[in-house]
């Protein structure tokens, strides 16, 4: 009797059920394939994803070494792997010739990694990378790396006078720590010992446009209070080397300090800076093209006025002294003219000899500023700040997800 009323009210139940069903009505469509899907999208906020890419084609993605060619068209190496991108002078569009549509990448010890300074010479651009640890160089005509010296330490500076490259590193027991090389010949000049090497992590260097000598400027002391930055000058022998010297203490006690950044008229110890921070930023040096006593430099420190100039030292006859200028001030947006010039940590900077120009890396601000031999304002090429990559990401899925062609039958929802 049991068992007949459990089977009764079970057939009940499922009379009920199966009225219930009939009793909604069906989504639109025809058939299940048509009920909307849905799809959350979820974004990482951390990390690169905070990083801003540039505006405009012709803006560079964080420029930090410069190098321009005969024809004044404008060479800067972006930031992490973004390679060397290539932009003409006069049009400022990229150059898509170059490279892989407009960027160098390179690869093994000719890979664009954490470049930190290039100059181009007699038709190639020669490029240090400290990540590589190398020193390199690449055919323009060809596009090829067809020379690399290796095993350069955290190949940091070169500069390049009268057929003779200069690069150097940081010193290092295992590797290298410089490289001088006879571009004539393509052959390096081993008489230049390594233990001679003048530079360290905080410092950069340049030569004079005669080639026969070399500035160094040593800011391994900035914000340290224990003394100011200096620029010394090593003579080049007749050989290509410059000076001898056993220890930089004895070597810095027998060159000339050039008092215009360490004396009285400019205190750069004053401007507080971290040693890390200088190890990012690595201000750089360049030399007028055909006047022995001028250096431009670039500076970058901080959010202030002071933090992002360019200073043109001009030396006296003797070269232990000498008067400074300067431009500069701090903004990432505000367009810069011929009364002020706005700069946003400028990294690298290179001379244009052909039509008598400097070309400035202005890092924040995605571009260059270029300007004549006494700071005079020429113009600006790239963009300012541009989306950060977060932006980008949510503005390309958006245009998506409102397409109606592409995502019919889903709904979209966004989370950080």
């Amino acid at each position: 009797m049991r068992i007949k009323i459990f089977i009764l009210k079970l057939i009940f139940v499922l009379i009920l059920f199966s009225q219930n069903s009939f009793a909604k009505n069906l989504p639109p469509g025809a058939g299940a394939g048509d009920v909307p899907d849905n799809v959350l999208i979820l974004l990482d906020t951390s990390g690169s994803m905070s990083y801003t890419t540039p505006q405009n084609s012709d803006s560079f993605f964080y420029p930090s070494a410069m190098a321009v060619d005969a024809n004044g068209d404008i060479y800067a190496a972006q930031q992490d792997g973004y390679g060397i991108k290539k932009i003409t002078y006069d049009t400022e569009a990229v150059d898509r010739s170059f490279g892989i549509n407009g960027i160098y990448y390179g690869e093994d010890s000719c890979g664009a990694n954490d470049v930190r300074n290039m100059q181009i010479y007699n038709g190639y651009l020669y490029v240090t990378s400290a990540t590589k640890n190398s020193v390199f160089r690449i055919n323009l005509a060809t596009g090829d790396c067809d020379w690399k010296e290796k095993k350069v330490y955290q190949a940091q500076s070169l500069s390049i006078r009268n057929n003779k490259l200069y690069g150097f590193g940081v010193p290092s027991k295992g590797m290298k720590s410089q490289v001088v090389r006879n571009l004539l010949t393509n052959k390096n000049i081993k008489t230049c010992k390594q233990s001679n090497t003048p530079l360290n992590m905080n410092a950069s260097f340049t030569l004079d446009a005669s080639g026969k000598n070399m500035y160094v400027w040593d800011y391994e002391k900035w914000g340290t209070n224990k003394g100011e930055s200096k620029i010394y000058r090593y003579p080049i022998d007749d050989d290509g080397c410059f000076s001898k010297f056993s220890s930089s203490e004895v070597a810095f006690s027998r060159q000339k300090s050039i008092n215009v950044i360490n004396g009285s008229k400019l205190k750069i110890s004053k401007w507080k800076v971290s040693n890390d921070y200088i190890d990012r930023q690595l201000p750089r040096m360049e030399a007028h093209p055909t006047n022995d006593d001028i250096l431009y430099i670039t500076y970058s420190a901080d959010s202030s006025n002071t933090g992002s100039r360019i200073f043109k030292l001009t030396m006296n006859s003797t070269r232990d002294g000498g008067t400074y200028e300067h431009v500069g001030e701090y903004s990432i947006s505000q367009q810069s003219n011929a009364g002020k010039i706005f700069l946003a940590q400028p990294r690298g900077i290179t001379i244009d000899n052909v039509n008598n120009r400097l070309i400035v890396g202005n890092y924040f601000r995605h571009g260059t500023t270029i300007l004549d031999y006494n700071l005079g304002f020429i113009k600006e090429t790239g963009g300012s700040t541009g989306t950060t990559r977060l932006e980008g990401a949510v503005d390309a899925i958006n245009a998506v997800v409102t397409d109606s062609s592409l995502t019919a039958g889903v709904n979209f929802g966004f989370g950080t």
